[in-house]
């Protein structure tokens, strides 16, 4: 139990560990459809008797995965609000190559967001369109920590997540021929106006900073949604999500989508 606090709330301990924490009986259960590796899990006595715990357990325990009850509870151990009465500790995935799949290469890089929500929400987006992969660099949240876990759905169990420096990453890109696309509140194309049909990269930066400067040098275009009234800029997640469909949009009545992949 001391293991789960601590990977529940410390980015370095889940760094070294190479382990993180599931928290919730679904999200057991996607791991293990996942093939993620569950080392342990651990259950609120009180919620035994709920169905989707008692499933996610047997589940657990057909997939030989030792299951602990914990007086007294969960609540403390795991960094969420409202636990679900079930816990478990699993090993981070290793990162997969960037071009698995054979599909249309699509990237989604974020650079500095911090927002556990955001960065779920567009781990949820990426999964939904068939991203190559998902890169997080400078500044940028761990993948791994509870709230993100959760607000993904299960989706950063399954798609492929890779971390780095932004201007390494950008180069890379290049390097492979794929095309890197930014978001701005102003001065950009309309995305259906970007070519996006290609091998593409979407970085995106933090609503409240944006692109680092170095970062913005190495993007090819940018993209503005089109707004009314007096909104002046977007949600990274709702933003990103946005441009993450006009790709799909774009490749459908093209076609497109090169194979090009950037090495693991």
């Amino acid at each position: 139990m001391v293991e789960l606090g601590r990977l529940a709330r410390d980015n370095r301990a889940r760094a070294e560990a190479g382990r993180f924490v599931l928290d919730g009986p679904v999200l057991l259960a996607e791991a293990l459809a996942a093939g993620v590796v569950v080392e342990a899990a651990y259950v609120d006595p009180d919620a035994l008797d709920r169905p989707e715990v008692a499933a996610a357990l047997a589940a657990a325990e057909a997939a030989a995965v030792p299951c602990w009850a914990v007086a007294g509870g969960l609540r403390g151990h795991v960094e969420v609000t409202t636990p679900h009465g079930l816990a478990a500790v699993a090993r981070i995935p290793g990162a997969a190559p960037a071009g698995e799949g054979g599909g249309p290469v699509l990237h989604i890089v974020l650079v500095g967001v911090a927002d556990p929500g955001n960065a779920g929400t567009l781990l949820r987006t990426a999964e939904a369109v068939g991203a190559t992969s998902v890169v997080l660099t400078d500044g940028s949240v761990d993948p791994w920590s509870p709230k993100v876990v959760r607000a993904s759905a299960g989706s950063v169990l399954r798609v492929p997540i890779r971390r780095g420096p932004a201007a390494a990453v950008l180069a890379e890109l290049a390097a492979a021929g794929v095309r890197t696309v930014g978001t701005r509140a102003r001065d950009g194309a309309p995305p259906d106006r970007v070519d996006l049909a290609g091998p593409v990269a979407l970085v995106l930066g933090s609503e409240a900073h944006g692109l680092p400067d170095e970062v913005a040098a190495a993007v090819d275009a940018w993209a503005s949604l089109p707004m009314r009234g007096r909104v002046e800029s977007l949600n990274v997640a709702v933003a990103g999500s946005v441009l993450a469909f006009e790709v799909v949009r774009q490749r459908s009545r093209t076609g497109a989508g090169r194979a090009a992949t950037m090495d693991p």
